[in-house]
């Protein structure tokens, strides 16, 4: 779930501030950090406003634990997996996804995940229904992915034109 917590700490003070933001992110999966220098008082502060994903279980992750360590998956390397042409049209999806996530700043897995990618890859996926039917794909994710869904249609069309000539 979609979450937004702030932090105001001030310039000249103690670190503890620091401490409590810095064990915040440490514990969760920050999607993003907006940061800015606010005078109030005369006094100066550093105001952050996170935005995370919370994804346990009770909708909160408990002291102590590591999102981030308990939650990642083995890398897999999908030159491996996939066909040399499948891989192809993979690494110009992660170019797509990438300038997506440039364009919104926004991390690139938010965009869809390099699991994500390589499904819509080996399903030749071309529209917003198919890409919701792949697990973790949800309304953000098909929102952002336009110019993915429209690179696949271009070229599976392209893949039965060559179909059609070669029969």
């Amino acid at each position: 779930m979609l979450q937004f917590k702030c932090f105001t700490i001030p310039v000249l003070g103690s670190d503890s501030h620091e401490d409590v933001l810095n064990s915040f992110i440490k514990q969760h999966c920050i999607l993003n950090i907006r940061k800015r220098l606010i005078k109030c008082d005369g006094s100066y502060f550093l105001f952050f406003l996170i935005e995370y994903m919370d994804n346990s279980p009770s909708g909160n992750i408990s002291q102590g634990s590591n999102y981030n360590n308990s939650s990642k998956k083995s890398r897999v390397d999908y030159k491996d997996v996939l066909s040399d042409e499948d891989f192809s049209i993979f690494d110009q999806l992660r170019k797509i996804r990438k300038k997506i996530s440039k364009d919104n700043g926004i991390p690139v897995y938010v965009v869809l995940t390099n699991e994500h990618l390589a499904e819509v890859v080996t399903k030749r996926v071309t529209t917003e229904k198919e890409l919701r039917k792949i697990p973790g794909v949800g309304d953000q994710k098909v929102s952002l992915s336009g110019p993915i869904i429209d690179f696949m249609k271009k070229l599976v069309e392209v893949e039965s034109t060559k179909d059609e000539t070669s029969e």
